[in-house]
C-alpha cells in the first residue's frame, strides 16, 4: 500500500495561489465608476455647510437649515453621479450591468425623499439627521459585492451615528455642525477606500501629491 501525500510547502503554495486567484476575480468584479475624490468633496461641502449653518442660520427656525441641506444634497449628487457619467463616457466598452448597478441605489433615495417629506410635514425636523444617516448607511450595503469590502465599516459608522441622533433627537436639527462633521468623516473615509481599492499611491495620490495624480 502506497503512502500518498503532498509536501506541506506545496499545500501552502497551492492555497496561496487559490487565494490570489480569488482576490483577482473579486477585484475585477468591483464597480470602479464611483469617484473617491467626489465623495470626499461631498463630505467637505457638508462640513462647510454645517459650519456656515451653525454660524448664521441657527435660531432662525428649521426652514433655512432644511433648504441648506437640500442644496448640499443636490451638490453632492451632482459631484458623485457627474463623475460616474464621465467614467461611463470614457469607458466605451461598459456593460449594461454597470448601469444597472448604478440604478440599484435609486429606490433607497426615493424612500429617503418620502421619509424626509413626511417628517418635515409632520413637524419632526429633529428626526431628519438620524434618518438621513441611517439610510445613507444602509445604502452602503447595496451591491456590496461590487464595492470594496471595507465599505461595510462606513455603512456601520453611519448607522451607529444615525441611531444615536434618533435616540437623542431633541433639538438636534439646530446643530448643523454635527451633521456636517459626521458626513465629512464618513465621506472622507469612503473616498479614501474607493480611491485606493484599485490603485497604487495611497493617501499621497488621494490628496494629489503622488505621481500621476
Amino acid at each position: 500500500m502506497y503512502n500518498i501525500g503532498m509536501d506541506p510547502f506545496q499545500v501552502r503554495q497551492a492555497l496561496s495561489e487559490v487565494r490570489h486567484l480569488r482576490r483577482n476575480i473579486l477585484e475585477k468584479q468591483l464597480f470602479k465608476g464611483y469617484s473617491g475624490r467626489a465623495r470626499a468633496l461631498g463630505g467637505g461641502v457638508a462640513l462647510v455647510a454645517g459650519l456656515a449653518g451653525q454660524a448664521f442660520l441657527t435660531g432662525r427656525g428649521p426652514a433655512p437649515l432644511f433648504v441648506l441641506w437640500g442644496v448640499v444634497f443636490a451638490l453632492s449628487v451632482l459631484a458623485n453621479y457627474g463623475a460616474v457619467v464621465v467614467w461611463l463616457l470614457q469607458e466605451a466598452n461598459r456593460k449594461r450591468g454597470e448601469v444597472g448597478f448604478i440604478m440599484e441605489v435609486f429606490p433607497a433615495w426615493v424612500v429617503g425623499g418620502v421619509l424626509t417629506l413626511a417628517l418635515w410635514s409632520h413637524g419632526e425636523p429633529d428626526l431628519l439627521f438620524g434618518t438621513w444617516m441611517c439610510l445613507f448607511g444602509l445604502v452602503q450595503s447595496i451591491g456590496r459585492s461590487r464595492l470594496p469590502r471595507q465599505m461595510a465599516w462606513i455603512g456601520l459608522y453611519y448607522v451607529v451615528c444615525g441611531s444615536l441622533c434618533l435616540v437623542f433627537a431633541d433639538g438636534i436639527f439646530q446643530w448643523p455642525v454635527l451633521m456636517g462633521s459626521v458626513f465629512f468623516c464618513g465621506e472622507l473615509g469612503a473616498g479614501l477606500i474607493m480611491h485606493t481599492a484599485d490603485r497604487e499611491g495611497g493617501l499621497a495620490r488621494y490628496l494629489g501629491w503622488g505621481k500621476g495624480s
